[in-house]
């Protein structure tokens, strides 16, 4: 099975916000607070994938690490 990855990229980052506001933000209709709004939101958007769909399934956990990483140093930033 060929992977267009850039594809692959661009159906991911899709399915993300544009702008991911971690002080106070509504997931699933109830308001969340840091880094555990990025998780909720994570998992909203993994439901959304075909269990089957392993690269999509793949690229959303990867795209979640990289905010994930870049949210940690945001609050390490602002201690």
């Amino acid at each position: 099975m060929l992977i267009n990855k850039l594809e692959l990229f661009e159906s991911t980052q899709t399915r993300w916000p544009n702008i991911i506001n971690l002080d106070v933000m509504l997931v699933n209709g109830k308001q969340v607070r840091g880094l555990q709004a990025l998780n909720d939101l994570y998992s909203e958007i993994e439901e959304s994938i075909d269990e089957s769909n392993h690269w999509h399934q793949l690229s959303i956990w990867a795209y979640h690490q990289a905010l994930w990483s870049i949210a940690e140093s945001n609050f390490e930033n602002k201690k």
